[in-house]
């Protein structure tokens, strides 16, 4: 007989609207109802028992990266493995990753690696679903180059001035290089290998070199061990 009296185990509830009851906290809940004949007799409510109330935490996508050359000198390279780590959190269902290269892409895997085989900027995304059905993205935008930098110079002019004394090649990403000079004859005046390059000073056996075109010759091994061979003409000038 109504109208019934409803309490609950715990949530919040009005009094005027007995039959909704809110919470956000997860647990065990009872409601408790009587009608009209047994509150007039003094009887106890009855107690309906619910499912145990779950509530879900909400997917937020995050991702971490990583490769040998990144690590090396802070530039991804073609060739190189870029290595992926999922570090969402929450009750997820499904995730995906895309590389931004248009290679397939790949659902339901914590931990992958992916090569980019041409230079270029590549958005790469990791959309989860959670247990709600919401969609997050996570998305983080790199440019991925041929790994390494070696720019050959073309003029110095060792005259004692404190400018442009030396010449080497500015180069990054390079585990060691070789740099030799040769005059145009063919004749090797100069060599230097190391991580660190400190430059011809225009010398040959302690004497100065006479104006004119010499060949420099770079030979360079990369982290991920390619070698890499470059020579071009240079000018001395006093």
């Amino acid at each position: 007989m109504p109208p019934y009296e409803i309490t609950w185990s715990g949530g919040v509830w009005d009094p005027l609207t007995q039959e909704l009851m809110e919470t956000s906290v997860s647990g065990n809940y009872t409601a408790f109802v009587n009608d009209q004949y047994g509150l007039a007799n003094g009887c106890p409510p009855i107690a309906f028992s619910l499912d145990p109330i779950v509530f879900f935490e909400f997917g937020i996508s995050d991702f971490s990266l990583y490769s040998t050359n990144s690590d090396f000198c802070g530039v991804y390279s073609i060739g190189d493995p870029i290595n992926f780590q999922n570090n969402s959190s929450g009750d997820i269902v499904n995730f995906t990753w895309n590389f931004g290269d248009g290679s397939p892409p790949i659902s339901g895997v914590d931990t992958t690696s992916h090569i980019y085989n041409q230079p270029g900027t590549y958005t790469i995304e990791l959309t989860l679903e959670d247990m709600y059905g919401c969609l997050d993205i996570f998305s983080e935008t790199i440019k991925v180059t041929k790994g390494y930098e070696i720019i050959l110079p073309t003029a110095f002019t060792p005259n004692r001035d404190g400018i442009n004394e030396t010449i080497r090649p500015v180069f990054n990403c390079i585990t060691t290089l070789k740099m030799s000079i040769y005059d145009t004859f063919g004749s090797e005046l100069y060599q230097e290998t190391g991580k660190t390059i400190y430059g011809w000073d225009g010398t040959i056996d302690g004497n100065p070199a006479e104006n004119g075109n010499y060949i420099i010759v770079v030979v360079a091994e990369t982290s991920n061990g390619e070698v890499i061979e470059l020579n071009g003409p240079i000018t001395l000038i006093k």
